[in-house]
């Protein structure tokens, strides 16, 4: 049996194998781990750019005919947890990290009834959920799901915490890339949030009125 510093061929190159695929492994984790946010669980910023930028390329590429860009289309969901400083305030930051990662939990629930929605945290208390191939009017559903089901209450150690979130719904049209996409559906999100504001006010001139 030939051998290489008296160790046979088939041993070296099984371990040779074995280091190999470990390598692959550990750069796929990696890979991975950049592409996530490590307290939800959720896709990062990062990552959600690139998906964007993918779907930008599948409208805009060799089938990117008028026709194709005219039917083709991908929505966001923009989404943001209401008064979420009086969260961290009240409760502490603890109870505010609790909260992040039981939105994204339900988010992700939500997500398995749709296999094609993606959910992001763009940072603090803000989610984007991207949904490939959807129009306005579909996006627009999906979001009324979603603000129906975090529409609910979080325990923490004991506290019963509420939570409500705004929402903001924008699609591709040609023309518009998805940096424009976002900056709509931001613009949505902020007009929910003010009026979200603005009830919480009335509600607490009701209170002291009591």
């Amino acid at each position: 049996m030939q051998t290489f510093f008296g160790a046979p061929y088939w041993l070296l190159f099984v371990v040779v194998v074995l280091a190999l695929a470990w390598m692959i492994y550990k750069a796929a984790r990696h890979r991975e781990d950049s592409l996530q946010d490590p307290l939800t669980g959720a896709l990062n910023r990062r990552a959600g750019m690139n998906i964007l930028s993918r779907e930008d390329r599948k409208r805009r590429g060799w089938r990117s005919s008028r026709l194709w860009q005219r039917f083709y289309k991908f929505s966001v969901i923009t989404a943001d947890i209401d008064h979420f400083k009086r969260v961290n305030d009240t409760y502490g930051h603890d109870a505010g990290d609790e909260v992040l990662k039981a939105v994204v939990t339900i988010l992700k629930k939500q997500c398995r009834r749709g296999t094609d929605m993606l959910i992001i945290r763009m940072g603090g208390e803000e989610f984007l959920v991207i949904l490939p191939g959807t129009s306005l009017e579909g996006a627009a559903v999906v979001a009324e799901r979603l603000r129906a089901t975090l529409e609910t209450v979080i325990e923490f150690r004991g506290a019963q915490i509420p939570i409500t979130a705004s929402f903001g719904v924008a699609t591709s049209t040609p023309g518009v890339n998805a940096n424009d996409v976002i900056t709509l559906a931001d613009a949505a999100l902020y007009r929910a949030k003010k009026a979200v504001a603005i009830a919480w006010r009335s509600d607490k001139v009701e209170d002291r009125r009591h």
